[in-house]
């Protein structure tokens, strides 16, 4: 290969670098502008409703302790009922496996942060989150 075609391919791909960057910035930005009015800062500006949806995740990560998803949305739901941002919740998760069931261990979970059983709905089918927005 000559210096000047060396030269050449740095120049291209620099460049295509420099557009790959700007677009995924641009895309970025696209995104969070589009949705922005749906994402809140603090609980009392979120609006109330009737049915919260929350999405199944393992408990225990598998090097060891808990899943801080799962103790982030446990926590989020059971403060959203306390304070009437929602009514009842779908709890929607995997239960494929006999030992395995993310509806039930997050019911329990829920139930044990002070929320009433009664506004807790399991969802067994919930094997993906497509699943579960469906």
């Amino acid at each position: 290969m000559g210096i000047k075609f060396r030269k050449a391919l740095f120049k291209w791909l620099k460049w295509t670098f420099l557009l790959f960057v700007v677009v995924i910035v641009v895309i970025n930005l696209i995104v969070r502008y589009s949705y922005s009015r749906y994402i809140y800062s603090s609980i009392e500006l979120l609006p109330a409703r009737n049915v919260g949806l929350l999405l199944g995740t393992n408990k225990y990560l598998k090097i060891g302790g808990i899943n801080p998803y799962y103790q982030y949305r446990i926590i989020a739901t059971a403060e959203l009922i306390k304070t009437g941002k929602i009514k009842y919740v779908i709890v929607s998760g995997d239960n494929s496996e006999i030992e395995y069931n993310e509806p039930v261990q997050m019911r329990d979970d829920l139930i044990k942060l002070g929320v009433d059983s009664s506004v807790i709905y399991l969802d067994y089918a919930g094997f993906r989150t497509l699943d579960s927005i469906i």
